[in-house]
């Protein structure tokens, strides 16, 4: 029987400020970013989505964030539309 372990979301929401680089560092050495000549898009129609984030950054081009209205940013003030972006990913 293979034992499977499960880790619970709020696992990373409990961690400590220093300790969750060390995972994203993890992640990204196991982490293949790969340039597809027929790339994938994902549309998200949320609160923004930041590209500071190390995982996102590398498949969320500046040029391929917009807002409904040219008058709201393309930032994230609020987290969610982070969030998912980086389920997406």
């Amino acid at each position: 029987s293979l034992a499977v372990l499960a880790t619970l979301p709020s696992f990373f929401d409990d961690l400590l400020p220093e300790e969750k680089p060390v995972w994203v560092s993890s992640l990204m050495e196991r982490t293949e970013f790969s340039v597809d000549p027929r790339p994938v898009y994902i549309t998200l129609m949320d609160t923004g989505v930041s590209r500071s984030h190390p995982l996102i950054q590398p498949v969320l081009a500046q040029a391929d964030r917009c807002a409904a209205r040219p008058e709201w940013s393309v930032e994230d003030n609020i987290g969610h539309g982070t969030k998912m972006a980086g389920l997406a990913v």
